[in-house]
Order: C-alpha cells, then structure tokens, then sequence
C-alpha cells in the first residue's frame, strides 16, 4: 500500500514516522536513531499533535525534529507515493534516500554533538540491513515501532 491510499486525516492516527533507507551496492540499508532516553531502535517518527495538517504532516515533522535533517526534507507529494506500513493507530513510510551511509551517520553525530541535549531525541545513526533488521530482538526496539514492522 501506498501512503496517499490512506485517510491521512483520520482522528485514529496517532503515531506516524519515516524510515529512511539506501540501495546500496551491498543492498538495502535502513537507518533507524537509537533513541538517547532507552538505547533502543527507533524510527524517526512520533506522536500527532493538535497543530499536525494530518498524520503525514507528523511524520515529516517528527523526521525533521529528530533527524536535524541530516537527509534532507522529504515534500509531501515525495511521500505520498511511497509504501508504507500501518496499524489501527501507527504508520511507517519507507523513504529511499541519496547518499552514503558511513557519511550520513559521521553528519548526524556531528550534528548532535552540536545540539542542545534537550534537543536530541535520537543519540546515533544506525544502519541495518533487511538480514540485521530481521533479526532485531522486541528488547531492542521501540516496542510500537517493532509491533507495527513485525505483527502489521
């Protein structure tokens, strides 16, 4: 399924977020924050606020905000195309991305040591592939974010 096939307004959305990954020469790498409260994987995503357009406006939002862009700022129209993941109450967009990972992850660090440790929601980069991501224990892993990838 894809993203605009969804009723983004929906008041059951609660929880929405982005995956980004490359196509690499290896394969797929998916990048996911290791979240700076838990130590665990986690997407970069969050919860709907009252301010949200729609449930893809959080998504986006919440990317930015954790992510201090480092991949860039998906539009709105970029994402509606792409697949996405869903649950009664949470979705996932899987958002292919331009890049390198080892320079993305170098960029993102940087960017945190640079930030205000209010500010940084997501301590690291990680990237994983399918195999790794498989393999990813419940105890590792936001549980909403491992409901939705592996009991969706």
């Amino acid at each position: 399924m894809q993203v605009h096939e969804l009723n983004l307004k929906h008041p059951c959305w609660i929880r929405g977020g982005i995956i980004p990954y490359l196509n690499t020469p290896r394969g797929y790498l998916y990048g996911l924050g290791i979240d700076a409260d838990y130590g665990t994987l986690i997407d970069f995503g969050g919860h709907r606020e009252n301010f949200d357009y729609d449930i893809l406006d959080t998504a986006r939002r919440e990317l930015s905000e954790e992510s201090f862009d480092v991949f860039g700022k998906p539009s709105r129209e970029e994402l509606l195309n792409l697949p996405v993941l869903y649950n009664r109450t949470d979705m996932e967009i899987f958002w292919p991305i331009q890049g390198n990972a080892e320079h993305l992850q170098h960029n993102f660090r940087t960017l945190v040591s640079q930030a205000h440790p209010d500010d940084v929601e997501n301590m690291d980069l990680v990237w994983l592939t399918p195999e790794e991501l498989l393999k990813t224990s419940p105890n590792n892993m936001y549980p909403r974010l491992w409901n939705l990838l592996f009991r969706s």
